[in-house]
């Protein structure tokens, strides 16, 4: 490959590179359109301290005394700016759970290493709510 091809390559791949804040954007709406669903499947139940919202700055579910919770940090001033805290929720006590980082186009788990999944949703609900609901 010569200079001119290598250059026109990498520019181009540069030049349609998704930015942080829009991966975060696309990526806030997939966990919110998830946690809709899990709302809409559940539907509605007797016990009143069960709790699911779904929104692109947070989305979470509660539930025997536990809860899920994702929060969009987008917040310029933020040291986690393009960055989804994934938290864990239980008696009002927080633990970190991991936190997705929007690097170069790409959704990562700090936890993981690896490029974020839908299905890393499913994992964290088994997390908190695994021995609760016998998953």
């Amino acid at each position: 490959m010569d200079y001119k091809e290598k250059f026109t390559e990498r520019a181009r791949t540069y030049l349609n590179r998704i930015p942080d804040d829009e991966v975060i954007k696309i990526w806030s709406t997939e966990i919110s359109s998830y946690f809709t669903e899990l709302r809409q499947k559940i539907g509605n139940v007797k016990d009143p301290t069960y709790q699911c919202n779904a929104s692109t700055s947070r989305s979470y579910i509660k539930m025997g005394g536990l809860e899920l919770r994702f929060q969009t940090n987008n917040d310029n001033s933020s040291e986690e700016k393009n960055t989804i805290s994934v938290m864990k929720l239980e008696n009002g006590v927080s633990e970190s759970l991991d936190l997705l980082v929007a690097k170069n186009g790409v959704l990562y788990s700090e936890t993981t290493d690896k490029a974020f999944h839908v299905s890393f949703i499913e994992e964290y609900l088994t997390d908190v709510f695994g021995e609760l609901l016998s998953l």
